[in-house]
């Protein structure tokens, strides 16, 4: 019955969720969808958001409408989001160093912000700048060429397609700007322009990090993060200070992965081949057809199957 009665709520809160996403897209205000999601919804995990995108698509809006209210989206999940426990990863894991690109790219940014500032825009440096923050590309290129495959293949479809388009809409507007510029156009026009390209930046950046790497970090095994690695390697990384020998880096990732299993918060045990949750694990040590006894180095008996709570999870007891 509680299981039933857990499945109803799950159900209800998605149609509340969709509903409240559906009304964003006809008109209503993001002040008042963030009103509803606070009191109707509360928290939301990275799961119910990527399967909410998935059920829209899935129910015929097209993934360039989503892509068209990412931001929004973003906006209306974001306390949440950044309330969540994040993962701890080594330093030579894909996402952390995917990360100090991101603080590389926010310090382009700002450089760019700087000059905008400036009552007198000194437009040759702004060109300069903005052809500098090119390298964006490498990092783009390996979200869209590796991550994403890899989270697909994990059955995880939503965050490619959105994402893509919103790494084009940025592609875009960063060629516009610095056309602008070498066409001579507008200083009202430029600025228009690059004010656009830093805030759909800026946005992506949260997104990565809220959304898609803790999701990645979630959804992709441990063992392909050493493939990943490499992967990300042969595109190259955006001017951060990492190790020049792959290899010592392979080592390092494969020590952090190697390490002693993690508790969480919510009981489930991250053992280097995956997660279970601790009231399963006592469940399967009791299922196993032999009696198991742990002896702790001090001589004591810490740990001992009990086979009769095989049967009593069986009776839901």
């Amino acid at each position: 019955m509680n299981k039933q009665l857990d499945e109803e709520k799950i159900t209800k809160r998605k149609q509340v969720l969709k509903e409240i996403i559906l009304q964003l897209h006809k008109g209503l205000s993001l002040e008042e969808a963030k009103s509803r999601f606070e009191q109707e919804i509360g928290d939301i995990s990275l799961i119910e958001i990527i399967t909410l995108e998935q059920s829209l698509m899935q129910d015929g809006i097209s993934s360039d409408e989503i892509k068209k209210f990412c931001n929004v989206h973003a906006m209306l999940f974001e306390s949440s989001l950044k309330s969540m426990i994040k993962n701890e990863e080594s330093a030579a894991h894909p996402i952390t160093l995917l990360k100090l690109e991101n603080r590389e790219i926010e310090k382009r940014l700002n450089d760019i912000r700087d000059l905008l500032n400036d009552e007198t825009i000194n437009l040759i440096q702004l060109q300069s700048k903005l052809n500098e923050i090119k390298m964006l590309e490498k990092h783009y290129a390996k979200k869209e060429q590796v991550l994403f495959p890899y989270l697909e293949r994990a059955g995880v479809m939503g965050p490619s397609k959105v994402m893509w388009g919103k790494d084009n809409d940025i592609r875009d507007l960063l060629k516009q700007s610095i056309t602008s510029i070498a066409e001579n156009k507008p200083k009202e026009e430029i600025t228009s322009l690059v004010n656009s390209f830093m805030e759909e930046s800026q946005g992506m950046i949260f997104k990565e990090e809220n959304i898609l790497f803790p999701l990645a970090l979630e959804k992709i095994k441990i063992e392909e993060w050493i493939e990943i690695l490499k992967e990300c390697a042969e595109i190259g990384w955006v001017d951060i200070n990492i190790p020049t020998d792959i290899n010592r880096m392979i080592l390092d990732l494969k020590q952090a992965i190697e390490e002693e299993p993690k508790i969480k918060a919510d009981g489930n045990i991250a053992f280097p081949t995956g997660t279970v949750h601790i009231k399963d694990l006592m469940y399967m040590l009791n299922a196993l057809p032999v009696d198991i006894s742990f002896v702790d180095k001090n001589d004591r008996v810490a740990y001992f199957s009990d086979i009769k709570n095989v049967f009593l999870s069986e009776l839901n007891l």
